[in-house]
């Protein structure tokens, strides 16, 4: 549009010099003044949408209130979650449960880390490209939830953290399924269950959208490396480095 406004600028102070007439005053500034503020109304604040990595859903703002009771219902939920819902490049989100609380982590960062802060929390990550989702658990919500910003983190070969790395951010949803309360509040066996009993779910009716490697809460159990990576390994505190294996 910066264009756009160059182009009437270079128009308004030439026309009068190439044709001899001058234009009204007054018709110029109105012309001006509607098309400063109607296209800052249309595009400023695309440029939040934009910096912030978010497209408006807008089925779901449409339905707002209406829409949590009627995705909520299991029936529904366990019929209408096989096929996402494409608006745009993201889908509408489905959530396992009616959330506790609802992220755009790239924008909410801050407050995931102050809400959850030492609050025992079972948490759902969503991919808006390609549907799939994770479940998990965190003991204390704030050093759990923003480790998935941590580089350390991010290069452990697990399919969540690939696809925070290749889709970003700003393409995922962070929800809080349930706020089991203040960490210490309830046991370690509690919270591994409230997990479970979502991994269940997950893993019965989604199978190929799923983050999730094992179907047991609290364990990396039925993950596989891939063949050369006993072959592979190496560094200082390896202690198979530079050893030959047996055959």
């Amino acid at each position: 549009m910066g264009a756009v406004f160059a182009l009437f600028g270079g128009f308004y102070y030439w026309a009068p010099k190439i044709i001899g007439k001058t234009y009204n005053d007054l018709l110029g500034k109105i012309h001006f003044w509607c098309m400063f503020i109607g296209v800052n109304i249309t595009f400023f604040p695309q440029h939040f949408l934009g910096l912030a990595g978010i497209i408006i859903l807008l089925l779901l703002f449409i339905l707002n209130v209406d829409s949590n009771n009627f995705f909520y219902s299991t029936n529904i939920f366990l019929n209408l979650n096989m096929i996402p819902i494409i608006f745009g490049p993201h889908i509408l989100p489905n959530f396992l449960t009616k959330p506790v609380r609802k992220y755009k982590p790239k924008l909410d960062r801050n407050r995931i880390g102050i809400e959850n802060k030492n609050r025992t929390v079972i948490y759902q990550w969503i991919n808006l490209i390609n549907g799939k989702i994770y479940v998990g658990s965190a003991w204390n919500g704030s050093n759990r939830l923003l480790s998935y910003w941590t580089t350390s983190v991010l290069k452990i070969n697990f399919p969540i953290y690939k696809s925070l790395i290749k889709y970003n951010h700003n393409n995922f949803m962070l929800i809080i399924l349930e706020d089991l309360g203040k960490t210490g509040s309830v046991t370690k066996d509690f919270m591994l269950s409230r997990e479970q009993y979502y991994l269940d779910i997950i893993f019965k009716n989604f199978p190929n959208s799923i983050f999730n490697i094992s179907p047991t809460a609290g364990s990396t159990l039925g993950f596989k490396h891939k063949a050369e990576f006993g072959l592979s390994r190496s560094g200082s505190l390896n202690p198979m480095q530079g050893k030959i294996f047996s055959s």
